[in-house]
């Protein structure tokens, strides 16, 4: 596990340690010229390089850290989302269409309409999965203004 690789300067491939020692000037064996056809002369240095550290090598453990930040990163993901599926945060719609139907009451004759209209539509924005509820609301309350002005 400590020991170091020793690799062939010519050809770069591994070769064992007391090899590379001994034969400093001659590669490795298989790169190794043959004395008969080898008329110049040339010097290779063996390369040696330290094993890289794998780390976990254990499969399980591996699978179980995936696991565990897996887990992680859904919690994150449902702790930071916004509840889409809730109709109404903190009350607001509810506090919103309560304040539209005081102002109804108190105009009959639609002179705050255009007011009355901008809150529908800041209610629809907040309303969530109710918002097609208010939407309908909306509706009625422009038919209501058109029966009154006779259009």
């Amino acid at each position: 596990m400590g020991r170091s690789t020793v690799y062939c300067g010519t050809c770069g491939r591994s070769v064992i340690e007391d090899e590379a020692r001994r034969s400093l000037t001659a590669g490795c064996g298989t790169c190794r010229p043959e004395p008969a056809l080898s008329r110049t002369k040339s010097r290779t240095i063996p390369v040696i390089r330290r094993t890289r550290s794998r780390g976990i090598e254990d499969p399980v453990t591996g699978i179980l850290l995936n696991v565990v930040l897996v887990a992680v990163g859904a919690l994150l993901l449902v702790a930071v989302t916004p509840d889409e599926t809730s109709a109404d945060p903190k009350g607001g719609l509810e506090a919103a269409l309560a304040n539209i139907r005081k102002i109804r009451e108190s105009d009959p004759s639609f002179a705050r309409s255009a007011e009355v209209l901008e809150l529908f539509d800041s209610a629809g924005n907040i309303a969530g999965v109710k918002r097609p509820e208010v939407n309908r609301l909306r509706e009625e309350y422009r038919l209501e203004i058109r029966g009154y002005y006779g259009n």
